[in-house]
């Protein structure tokens, strides 16, 4: 009896942990949940873009993003002719709600060691 219990009590604070990690997210469960973009980030990496002149310029394939003084150049998915090309690439997709974002792949203890990932582009038209 005492082994059942323990393992329900276990199993409800797993539960917890479990619940706090999916909201923790926040605004970006959205990058989260679509298959395709879910390798984009985990909790915590990602935010709204306020773009600073000269900082994002249009390429023939995409996008170079200056963060943190680096150029990082993002393709949209159509200029890549296989799968395997994604692999390490900095990947464009649509953002959900009318505003640029950009995801992270975090390197180290300071935000300056952090490399952008995805970069999320409002519509056009």
């Amino acid at each position: 009896m005492r082994y059942v219990l323990a393992v329900i009590i276990c199993a409800f604070v797993l539960s917890f942990c479990v619940i706090k990690e999916a909201k923790s997210h926040g605004d970006y469960r959205w990058v989260m949940d679509n298959f395709v973009t879910s390798y984009c980030c985990g909790p915590e990496d990602c935010q709204a873009l306020q773009l600073t002149p000269g900082q994002l310029s249009r390429t023939e394939t995409g996008y170079v993003l200056i963060w943190n003084g680096k150029p990082y150049e993002f393709v949209y998915p159509d200029n890549l002719t296989s799968p395997s090309e994604r692999f390490g690439r900095k990947i464009i997709y649509p953002s959900n709600n009318g505003a640029w974002h950009v995801c992270f792949r975090l390197h180290g203890p300071g935000p300056e060691d952090d490399e952008p990932r995805c970069l999320f582009e409002p519509p056009t038209g």
